[in-house]
């Protein structure tokens, strides 16, 4: 399963090709610039800048690193839920601080089997057992982000299922098995761990400090108890083994390496024209849905290693270069995350059509009205035409900016000349189910959701 969104870190390192140079900072340039609109600092590669500043929430003790979607019509949301899921949401945290304390205790009253998987008839089921009335539809699309069905830990409480990750990789390191750490923490042999006895033997086995002050939270993780399954408030053998048990995903126990995702980057670049949203769309995002979760990634690189890239198999391996790139841990990457600049353009192009179009189909039949052509042969239009019904446009794209979006809308089975071919309706489908605003909407209710704060509802958001 996917996962909430939490605070990436700064990327750092420089990422360079013919059509610009990532700085330092983060940020992108371009050698054509003068009709290039202002970068927003949201749209920076380096992440999502309002995550920045929850950033040591996730400090990572044992270097794991800490290093933030999409649709109209995205999988999670169906047209016109945006408002509908900001006050679900809204209703389901309130519920959750009033009825269940937290997230962690709700989860162990779905989680009866303690798989760190919840399916979709055992969160309809728990949840109309423990009475909640708002809309259980809406909310499984809210929290089920990756559109498996199942809900993984990771989904439901990101920061949780982080600090657990954390605590898995000290124990793992330091006793070997959750057993061992159970036999150390249990110096009384009485067969159970109080939560004093767990606090204090943490600190005196060497839990790193920034860690200790989850420790409250961490023995709920593992306490049946405290969500009111069973027990006295301690936890024993049993109930911490489900530690070795659940398998946390690669990429949230991998260390970033920023150098590998920008070969990666580059080597697609030199391969697909110098165009990252060509290189996107034909070597990642091969069923055009703008995001590309850990298993497509992983995917996608073995059949670049089979074509040649040694690149798409670096020796940090895939699930440290993942990281660099989906730098929320959150289980999957957009476009945005990819390369913000060149998204920025096809944004800026998209909006353009929609607004005074209707669509980006619409905006295309205008092309080829405009060169006097049948619109019902959809015979497409070149990179002129194209580029041409852009001029009175104030989108403030530059030729080689227009001829990225141009390239990179063609469908990934195309194989255009250097010219770019030609655009069709066809070519255009992906475009139907891409919401751009959705995605922000997406990101400030999962921000939410990392703080386990109900977020304040805003008027704009019924648009």
């Amino acid at each position: 399963g996917g996962g909430g969104k939490w605070p990436p870190g700064s990327r750092g390192g420089s990422l360079s090709s013919t059509r610009g140079s990532m700085t330092p900072s983060g940020s992108a340039r371009r050698t054509e610039s003068p009709e290039t609109p202002a970068e927003d600092p949201k749209l920076s590669r380096g992440g999502t800048g309002k995550f920045r500043d929850l950033s040591k929430k996730v400090v990572d003790s044992t270097k794991l690193s800490s290093n933030g979607r999409e649709g109209m019509s995205a999988p999670a949301f169906q047209k016109g839920d945006g408002f509908l899921g900001v006050t679900e949401f809204k209703v389901f945290m309130e519920w959750v601080v009033k009825k269940h304390k937290d997230l962690v205790c709700l989860w162990y009253k779905l989680d009866q089997d303690r798989s760190m998987i919840i399916t979709h008839s055992e969160f309809f089921r728990g949840m109309k057992e423990l009475s909640y009335k708002g809309n259980l539809e809406t909310l499984w699309k809210l929290i089920d982000r990756d559109t498996t069905g199942n809900i993984s830990f990771l989904e439901f409480a990101p920061e949780a299922a982080l600090q657990l990750t954390r605590f898995k990789k000290w124990a793992t390191d330091n006793f070997g098995t959750a057993t061992n750490l159970f036999l150390a923490l249990d110096a009384d042999r009485s067969g159970s761990v109080t939560l004093k006895e767990f606090t204090q033997g943490c600190k005196a086995k060497g839990l790193p400090a920034n860690e200790q002050e989850g420790m409250r939270t961490l023995f709920r993780l593992m306490d049946n108890d405290a969500a009111g399954v069973r027990g006295a408030g301690s936890i024993d053998k049993e109930e911490i083994l489900f530690l070795d048990k659940w398998q946390p995903p690669p990429y949230l126990l991998a260390e970033a390496d920023v150098g590998a995702r920008e070969r990666l980057f580059n080597a697609l670049l030199a391969r697909h024209n110098d165009n990252s949203f060509m290189a996107w769309r034909r070597a990642l995002d091969k069923d055009s849905s703008m995001r590309v979760s850990y298993e497509e990634f992983v995917i996608q690189c073995q059949a670049l290693l089979r074509s040649g890239m040694r690149e798409a198999s670096p020796p940090c391996g895939i699930p440290a270069m993942y990281a660099a790139i989906d730098q929320a841990r959150s289980g999957w990457f957009t476009f945005k995350d990819w390369d913000s600049q060149t998204h920025s353009w096809l944004l800026a192009w998209v909006k353009y059509c929609r607004t005074e179009c209707g669509s980006c189909t619409k905006f295309l039949q205008r092309c080829i009205a405009e060169c006097n052509a049948d619109i019902k042969n959809d015979i497409g239009v070149d990179f002129k035409t194209f580029s041409k019904s852009l001029n009175k446009a104030e989108i403030g794209l530059a030729p080689s900016q227009r001829l990225a979006v141009f390239e990179g809308l063609q469908a990934p089975t195309k194989r255009g000349q250097s010219d770019g071919g030609r655009l069709t309706s066809a070519d255009l489908i992906f475009l139907q189910t891409w919401d751009p605003d959705q995605e922000e909407r997406d990101e400030n209710l999962w921000e939410s959701l990392l703080q386990n704060n109900p977020i304040e509802t805003k008027e704009e958001d019924k648009d």
